[in-house]
């Protein structure tokens, strides 16, 4: 089995529940650059090059926020 304390390789399996997410989704961003290894046909993929790639996304601001931003520019 894999660690998942961001210093292990994780199969696509391990790596969609360290992320709460599907397959079809890991392999989407896959083909978006998060980056892989491919070993014998087996997919790996460090945690710490899923959390890399999850920062890109972050957001600042909570949606509650952006909202009453959008509302307030719009009054």
């Amino acid at each position: 089995m894999c660690c998942t304390t961001g210093r292990g390789w994780l199969r696509i399996k391990d790596a969609c529940d360290y992320c709460s997410v599907s397959e079809r989704t890991i392999r989407n961003w896959m083909g978006e650059g998060l980056r892989f290894s491919k070993v014998k046909g087996v997919v790996l993929i460090k945690a710490n090059n899923l959390d890399e790639f999850l920062k890109k996304f972050e957001e600042r601001k909570s949606q509650v926020d952006r909202v009453v931003d959008e509302v307030m520019r719009d009054i």
